[in-house]
């Protein structure tokens, strides 16, 4: 009896699954990429998928371990990507992709413009107004910069105008999302004075009737006035 030849294979025995990194959730814009990484001791085959979200989401490579992705509404996304060996073992990882195109705002609404700034306030003048994304930057800038985080929809920061020129004094608020969507900038200005008026009601008068006093006053911007007793017994009748 002739032996019957043999024959061998080799099996290779293969139950772990890939491990697949896709790493943060991503806010943005535009398209954006997305470096991921696998890691398995055989080769993998690489899918990606959208799981929710409104619209549609373009991967550039959807069968690639790295792709770029565009969604065609705003909007929270959430994508996966598979990873498979040639044994069949998958593994996967997700991320949310939020797509966001819409205007952020901002306020200032204290001081309101064209309000002065005196003498006591100009080391300390504090802004103060609104904005739509909380934890975000809000930058002021103008003759001087300053910024602050948004938070409960509020922004305040204190500046010192100490060392500018007096008169008008620029204010400007900017502010973007995490998206990098601009918002128009918020704009006012505030006056600088410093100066005291000066004031001369000429000199003392003794009388026993009604009296006119011809005072005079002097000053860069348009004033109020209040005359009051400092002392003396009685009342004095303006």
């Amino acid at each position: 009896n002739n032996p019957a030849p043999q024959a061998s294979i080799n099996v290779i025995k293969d139950t772990v699954a890939p491990v697949v990194i896709v790493g943060g959730d991503i806010v943005s814009k535009v398209a954006v990429a997305i470096n991921a990484n696998s890691s398995d001791t055989n080769t993998l085959s690489y899918q990606w998928t959208q799981l929710n979200g409104p619209g549609t989401i373009s991967f550039t490579a959807a069968t690639s371990e790295d792709t770029s992705v565009q969604a065609d509404q705003d909007g929270v996304h959430r994508i996966r990507l598979t990873a498979t060996d040639l044994a069949g073992n998958s593994g996967s990882a997700e991320l949310n992709y939020t797509r966001d195109t819409s205007v952020p705002t901002v306020a200032i609404s204290s001081p309101t413009h064209n309000s002065y700034v005196n003498a006591a306030q100009i080391a300390a003048v504090t802004l103060s107004g609104t904005c739509s994304e909380n934890d975000r930057t809000v930058f002021i800038n103008g003759h001087v910069n300053a910024s602050t985080i948004c938070s409960n929809n509020t922004w305040s920061v204190q500046v010192n105008y100490s060392a500018k020129s007096e008169g008008n004094l620029l204010v400007q608020a900017n502010f973007d999302d995490a998206a990098g969507n601009l918002a128009v900038p918020s704009q006012i200005t505030l006056i600088k004075d410093t100066t005291a008026p000066l004031v001369n009601v000429g000199a003392d008068k003794t009388v026993n009737v009604m009296s006119l006093v011809n005072a005079t006053t002097t000053d860069t911007h348009s004033m109020t006035y209040l005359w009051s007793k400092v002392s003396g017994s009685g009342d004095l009748t303006y």
